[in-house]
């Protein structure tokens, strides 16, 4: 054997290995990405997960009935944050579409009348799991809707459906 198809071996071997290391940190990267407690860690910022949601049709909000070919539901949201910071009002609250434009309308009111609820609403600390109550109007016959929320981690927006 010739000392140069030796060496090209030598070479094909190492770029192999390469290879295969360069996939490997790949795929732990994803691991660590998608699990941030793994091996301790905590991702960086807020970092959000919808654990539960529940609906509640209801027949009135506070005696109002609901527009003509609407109904009123009640929405619970249950989040946990294992990310290294609070949640924001504004990440929490999130927001809600159909497959129509005109499916949802969504209602100014939250779970209580105290008048700092918006505040109490906006932080869920790190480590922790806690849950919001939200009314809208959804159209008679739609039978689920999309909840979009946001985190502050790497993969930003976040989707979920209700089943109604």
């Amino acid at each position: 054997m010739s000392k140069g198809t030796g060496n090209s071996k030598k070479a094909g071997k190492v770029w192999l290995v390469i290879i295969v290391v360069l996939m490997l940190a790949g795929v732990i990267g994803n691991v660590l990405d998608e699990n941030p407690e793994f091996m301790g860690g905590n991702a960086s910022g807020s970092r959000l997960a919808v654990l539960n949601t529940d609906s509640e049709r209801l027949s009135d909000l506070d005696g109002i009935e609901a527009q003509e070919g609407y109904y009123y539901y009640k929405i619970t949201i249950e989040y946990y944050n294992s990310g290294s910071q609070a949640a924001s009002h504004y990440q929490l609250m999130g927001y809600f579409s159909g497959k129509g434009y005109d499916d949802i309308y969504e209602s100014d009111r939250y779970d209580s009348g105290n008048p700092f609820e918006e505040a109490a609403l906006g932080i869920l600390p790190a480590g922790k799991s806690g849950s919001i109550e939200r009314y809208i109007q959804v159209k008679d016959g739609v039978s689920s809707i999309k909840f979009e929320y946001f985190d502050s981690s790497s993969s930003g927006r976040k989707k979920t459906t209700i089943n109604l």
